[in-house]
């Protein structure tokens, strides 16, 4: 079983229970941050002091704070983490159990296990914990579920190329152009058109802005 991990959360009761769960699986060392800046120090530290954290428990939002808000998501942590130590194990302890979240997770930053929090949201972390010490990466059943949805947009290199020129402040005859110059496929301001209305959809979003910021929040859009 795994000696050290590290919880972030920033809800007490949440971190608290998830602690004392860890504890029962025999785990040594269970550290708790409750925010993402703490969590990278902590990782820092573990690494320069050869003896780094073997598994991330984290949430995906954070209540941010006055001098801590460098980095206010989970989505953040996780790639800012993976950059530093790209092999720790990585569960998504949250609330949110939106396809297109856990999804953008799982392709973008490999994470190891997704459990949604309800009524028997420690028993399947505990069961995520001792399944991916085996090796084996593990969904919850929510989260499986909606892994398993049918008639959803897959983003794929396309959709993110298209997003990012969007938060780049590009207009869509601008994208046009530029896929021209790329020779990528489709390159018509129509079929741009059709795609970006198709991601308002996927991600619920009314506005322009609003899908931008969506799309930047889930880490889709490197800064």
């Amino acid at each position: 079983m795994y000696t050290k991990i590290l919880i972030a959360e920033d809800h007490d009761s949440d971190k608290n229970s998830m602690v004392t769960s860890l504890k029962e699986l025999g785990i040594l060392t269970v550290d708790q941050v409750q925010f993402c800046d703490d969590a990278l120090l902590r990782i820092r530290k573990g690494i320069h002091e050869q003896q780094p954290y073997e598994l991330l428990i984290t949430d995906l939002s954070f209540t941010p704070a006055f001098g801590k808000n460098k980095i206010v998501t989970g989505q953040d942590l996780i790639r800012n983490i993976r950059l530093l130590q790209p092999t720790i194990k990585v569960i998504v302890f949250s609330s949110n159990d939106k396809h297109f979240v856990i999804k953008s997770l799982l392709e973008m930053f490999q994470i190891d296990g997704y459990v949604c929090k309800g009524l028997q949201g420690l028993k399947e972390l505990s069961t995520a914990v001792t399944t991916i010490f085996t090796g084996t990466s593990y969904y919850c059943p929510v989260a499986k579920g909606a892994l398993e949805q049918r008639n959803v947009l897959e983003i794929g290199d396309y959709e993110l190329m298209v997003l990012r020129l969007l938060a780049d402040g590009k207009k869509q005859k601008d994208i046009s152009a530029y896929l021209k110059e790329q020779n990528i496929l489709p390159d018509s301001v129509r079929s741009i058109e059709d795609r970006i209305s198709k991601l308002k959809d996927h991600f619920n979003a009314t506005t322009l802005p609003q899908l931008i910021y969506i799309a930047n929040k889930l880490g889709m859009i490197q800064e």
